[in-house]
């Protein structure tokens, strides 16, 4: 196929804001899976260039993680640098975090800890890990955060990302947002599992020891997977993206839009097919459909 045909995301740089990114065209599908494989490709890198994101211009940066350590491994040196400017931070853990082999209590003293030397304030939706069933009032308690906090950013995982509880994140952000609309902010989707192609870049080198430190936060997590060494690797093949450079770097990428722009982006790739949106979770899919159309008065 034409390379032209892939060329969907236009971008300019808003002199009043950071970077933004603006669709205005899409690949020609509605398959959520394609789009992500296709976004991963490597040559499609340079149809953006990605800019360095204000970090320290932010008065308020709220987080949300599916899970207790998805806010360091994709976001944690831009939180660091954040604290370290003075910047308010949030942190939303959706999900409670518990898995067949570790309790959640585990998990909250852990988040507990990484929030402590983060200076952020903690909130909770409590969502089962297990079985997720959010439901209305976990939507209210989102917006109850959104609103009360008033970030400049929101981060959260990548709309693309391939984790179904992470894709979750992204459509009850969608529904909060059909009860009571986001503020008019950016949104910073964060780097988790995927390979993203990022507008938006975050230089980390001067806090990677710090980030390194937030990862070792969660020892649960560090078991059989060292989740601490891979976003490490992962943060240091992001460095690419610097000019070169003979000392080692690491770097954080996001995917940057105004909230009303992901809203578009997730009805027109999230809904077309719930069933591959959340493959291989029929729990999630089942619950969610049921929670969409109480919400949207429309069935998936």
């Amino acid at each position: 196929m034409p390379k032209r045909i892939f060329r969907i995301l236009n971008s300019y740089i808003v002199r009043a804001g950071p970077y933004r990114f603006i669709t205005k065209r899409y690949f020609g599908t509605n398959n959520i899976t394609l789009t992500s494989r296709i976004l991963e490709i490597e040559s499609f890198r340079h149809d953006v260039v990605p800019q360095r994101l204000p970090v320290a211009s932010c008065k308020s940066i709220l987080l949300l993680a599916p899970h207790q350590d998805d806010e360091v491994v994709g976001a944690g040196g831009t939180l660091a640098l954040a604290r370290d400017a003075g910047v308010e931070i949030s942190i939303v853990y959706c999900t409670d975090g518990q898995q067949n082999d570790v309790e959640s209590e585990v998990r909250r003293k852990e988040s507990q800890n990484v929030c402590k030397r983060l200076g952020a304030k903690m909130f909770e939706l409590n969502i089962s890990n297990l079985k997720p069933k959010p439901e209305k009032k976990d939507l209210e308690n989102l917006n109850e955060i959104i609103h009360t906090v008033n970030p400049d950013v929101i981060l959260c995982p990548w709309l693309f990302d391939g984790a179904p509880k992470h894709r979750m994140i992204n459509h009850i952000l969608w529904l909060a947002n059909k009860l009571a609309r986001l503020p008019d902010i950016e949104i910073w989707g964060y780097q988790v599992q995927n390979t993203l192609l990022p507008n938006g870049f975050v230089d980390i080198t001067s806090v990677a020891d710090e980030k390194r430190a937030l990862l070792e936060c969660f020892p649960s997590q560090n078991v059989d997977r060292h989740y601490d060494h891979l976003a490490m690797g992962l943060a240091a093949w992001n460095s690419r993206l610097l000019s070169k450079s003979a000392a080692p770097a690491f770097v954080e990428i996001f995917f940057t839009l105004p909230a009303r722009e992901l809203m578009k982006l997730i009805d027109r790739f999230y809904f077309e097919d719930i069933e591959i949106t959340y493959a291989g979770e029929p729990t999630i899919t089942a619950n969610l459909k049921e929670l969409h159309q109480s919400i949207t008065k429309k069935e998936l």
